[in-house]
């Protein structure tokens, strides 16, 4: 992906969306990488919700889980 800066409207979306939604879904919803999603939100302070670290977590647990 081409490196780009970010624009005012994408930054609210990233602010708005970051905490509740997943990396990938708004890398490709922002046409950008996850590492640059997530260099992003840290640099503006922004954390995912606990909701959303749990679920990612099940998620992870059960796919390790089916993996055996």
């Amino acid at each position: 992906m081409p490196k780009r800066h970010w624009r005012r409207e994408e930054i609210e979306i990233l602010c708005n969306e970051y905490p509740s939604t997943p990396t990938a879904l708004l890398a490709d919803l922002l046409g950008k990488s996850q590492m640059s999603i997530n260099a992003k939100a840290t640099f503006l302070g922004l954390k995912k919700t606990p909701a959303l670290i749990s679920q990612i977590r099940h998620h992870a647990t059960d796919s390790r889980r089916r993996a055996r």
